[in-house]
């Protein structure tokens, strides 16, 4: 199994929705940050997206939102965070985050 080409095209299909401006309905907005969320296309459920600005580096921000240390403090829908593998370059990760 071509696991690059599966989180390429992961990648790719993220970054659609992301530039889909179509059908979204507000779920929440604060002061820094709107959820926004629409009827899946591909599955029984809804996506939601998250949209705000953080004005500071890649380098710092980007271990606040990935890593089990950070994230278990401010993300309290994740109940555990384990890293399983890292496929190719650092910006190609499978990560497990279970709800339950």
């Amino acid at each position: 199994m071509d696991y690059l080409q599966i989180a390429d095209e992961v990648a790719q299909k993220i970054w659609s929705y992301n530039q889909d401006d179509s059908g979204w309905k507000l779920a929440k907005n604060s002061k820094n940050v709107t959820v926004s969320w629409k009827p899946s296309n591909e599955y029984a459920g809804n996506l939601y997206r998250g949209e705000g600005i953080i004005e500071d580096t890649p380098e710092k921000i980007i271990p606040f939102m990935y890593l089990p240390e950070y994230r278990n403090k401010w993300d309290t829908a994740v109940k555990s965070y384990t890293f399983l593998e890292r496929i190719g370059q650092v910006k190609k990760s499978v990560i497990r985050s279970p709800l339950s």
